[in-house]
């Protein structure tokens, strides 16, 4: 065993020293081989033609040889020939030396019509030149693949890797992963029986019926799903199937992103979430976004948000005449700015950014007062279960004053439209944070309402601005969001904590999330609250399985007590709830989009919610924390928790 490993380390000095050899070195070499074959090649020839004939003779070998060598040397020099790096060479490297061994070739002709050293040399040159172009090729990519081998011998970084998909990409990603010499490919995976158990460049394509027998057989370190055009459905379909390997997944990235050459297909990522979810594919009505947001004025409170963010960077495609962003938090409007300007770096756009506070009632009404407002997306908001349950009085302050202003505002200024971006939680609150949401529709409604009556509302002006509210539930990376909290615990291999196996959630992606939330603006009527659809909830527990899985990890368990990261059950949390609801009255109608429906609740009446948020503006402003929350609980009475929170 002692000796096994002496001989295998010397081999690996010996292969790392050949690695070491520096680039002129290595020219010198492959020009003497170059030489070597050349002279090979003409041998060869002059033997080939005194075989087959007496008659076909070259007269002086001696001279055609050093003509050769000499003009070779020169073409090949000056042609670029030793520019090539051995280990990368393809077809492209070999087209060019058959390109200048037809130049050799044809200088070596027209000597020959003047020195006349060779007898019937179109034949002779014709089959020199063959054997020349054969073995110049054939040794590159020997001494390619012999590299490769000795690379992977010394180095134990390169991965054996399965591709699924034999198709146009998963060819293109296998090309460029050979190139890389990081990884082995084992074999291409393919659904499609016509290609099975065929080849690509001698790897073969193989069913999925034996992936698992491969991955144990050949060490499998990586599975690479190669199918950018994969319907929603069926990539579900192959993950769920893949999750049974317990080996790492990664993907090329989207056609879309291909296709607009913001990514190469050698861009592998990490499967997400949203992989996962299987959601059909809604393609959005362009008339909706345009109406909503072309030629408009369009202002987002907590534009650097993850929601208000995405909504910047899609109503900047439908040709808005500006975007006014707001938000408070320095770095997140740092961020937004960056991402704007890197998006839409050439393209002629128009927006404002405003570091402030949406309750700061002055800064609001100087935005409105100095800017020809159509649209406004309240985004901002406390979104922190947790946080606001320890916090009550600084979430009720931010979600409901800042949402009263604005709604005040909008109507003041006459704006077309004000949208308040709301929460699953709101309906049937166990929790402040989703309490504060419903109080936020509720002052929406009642604005709604105001803005329908003949008489003048309670600011002593008209308005005809129509209020609405988008309702849904979590979305995916979003702040606060479980998804890049279990992301990072499997990064760091610490335990998932999960509050309770039973809880299920709805998920959405934020870009699908906003993109309906855009397209609402254009269907709803004054007072409606739009709902977004969710699609089938899922369970956290089964999130947080998948997302070990697809790492390449295994649960650590007692079934498996030497896995690699244990699910950890916490319990529930103060004011959390098992599942979330988005309808209040259990009604909705359909809209002309299939994923976004209306929904016509009953609220309080404007002349008795008003007065009430104006005192529990007082209380809470006054950090009167037991009148504060008794009066949430008169104007939210569905609200549970109330009790705890007290105490």
């Amino acid at each position: 065993m002692i000796r096994k490993n002496f001989i295998f380390r010397v081999n690996q000095l010996f292969i790392k020293n050949i690695f070491r050899i520096s680039p002129n070195k290595r020219k010198f070499i492959i020009f003497n081989l170059d030489i070597l074959i050349i002279c090979f090649s003409l041998l060869l020839t002059k033997y080939f033609f005194q075989t087959i004939s007496k008659d076909l003779q070259i007269l002086n070998l001696t001279i055609y040889i050093l003509l050769t060598i000499i003009i070779s040397s020169f073409v090949y020099i000056i042609g670029g020939q030793y520019n090539s790096i051995t280990r990368y060479i393809g077809a492209k490297s070999a087209f060019k030396i058959i390109l200048r061994n037809l130049i050799i070739t044809l200088s070596i002709y027209i000597l020959n019509l003047y020195l006349k050293f060779i007898n019937n040399s179109p034949s002779v040159l014709l089959i020199s030149f063959g054997f020349t172009t054969f073995f110049l090729s054939s040794y590159r990519f020997l001494l390619r693949d012999l590299l490769f081998k000795l690379n992977k011998i010394i180095n134990k970084k390169i991965k054996n890797v399965v591709i699924y998909g034999a198709g146009s990409a998963g060819i293109q990603l296998a090309a460029s992963l050979k190139v890389s010499n990081n990884y082995s490919i084992i074999s291409f995976i393919d659904d499609n029986t016509s290609l099975q158990y065929r080849k690509i460049n001698d790897i073969p394509i193989l069913s999925p019926n034996v992936l698992e027998q491969i991955s144990q057989k050949k060490k499998v370190d990586l599975i690479l799903l190669a199918i950018p055009n994969l319907s929603p459905f069926n990539r579900k379909r192959i993950l769920n199937n893949l999750n049974k390997l317990n080996l790492k997944v990664l993907q090329i990235p989207s056609l879309k992103d291909l296709s607009e050459g913001n990514a190469k297909i050698d861009s592998l990522r990490s499967i997400g979430i949203e992989d996962l979810l299987g959601r059909k594919v809604v393609l959005p009505k362009k008339e909706l976004l345009e109406k909503t947001s072309k030629n408009k004025t369009i202002f987002i409170t907590g534009g650097a948000g993850s929601i208000g963010s995405e909504l910047c960077i899609q109503l900047f495609k439908y040709l808005p005449k500006e975007i006014i962003i707001l938000d408070s938090s320095e770095l997140n409007i740092y961020n937004i700015t960056e991402k704007i300007n890197a998006i839409y770096k050439d393209k002629k756009i128009c927006f404002q950014i405003i570091l402030g506070d949406c309750k700061d009632e002055k800064l609001i009404n100087k935005i409105f007062e100095n800017n020809n407002i159509d649209i406004v997306f309240h985004a901002a908001a406390y979104k922190h279960v947790p946080l606001i349950e320890k916090n009550p009085l600084i979430g009720l302050r931010n979600n409901i004053i800042s949402t009263y202003i604005i709604c005040k505002a909008a109507q003041k200024y006459n704006l077309s439209n004000m949208t308040l971006i709301s929460s699953d939680k709101a309906v049937r609150p166990s929790n402040v944070m989703g309490a504060s949401k419903r109080v936020s529709e509720l002052i929406v409604q009642s604005f709604a309402a105001l803005s329908n009556e003949n008489n003048e509302p309670i600011q002593k002006r008209k308005g005809n601005t129509s209020f609405s509210i988008v309702r849904f539930g979590n979305v995916l990376n979003s702040s606060g969001s479980v998804v890049p909290l279990f992301k990072k615990q499997i990064e760091d291999r610490k335990d998932i904590t999960i509050t309770d196996p039973r809880i299920i959630r709805y998920f959405m992606t934020i870009p699908e999330a906003v993109e309906l939330i855009i397209q609402s603006v254009s269907l709803h009527q004054n007072g409606d609250v739009l709902l977004l659809d969710m699609g089938e909830p899922v369970k956290i527990m089964d999130v947080a399985k998948q997302m070990i899985s697809l790492s390449g990890l295994k649960i650590k368990d007692e079934k498996n007590p030497y896995g690699d990261i244990r699910i950890k059950i916490t319990g529930l949390r103060p004011g959390e709830k098992l599942y979330e609801e988005l309808l209040i009255n259990n009604t909705s109608l359909k809209t002309e989009h299939p994923l976004i429906y209306r929904s016509r609740e009953s609220h309080m009446e404007p002349d008795e919610l008003i007065p009430l948020i104006d005192e529990l503006i007082e209380y809470l402003k006054e950090l009167e924390k037991e009148k504060s929350l008794n009066l949430l609980k008169r104007i939210v009475p569905e609200w549970e928790n109330h009790q705890n929170l007290k105490t």
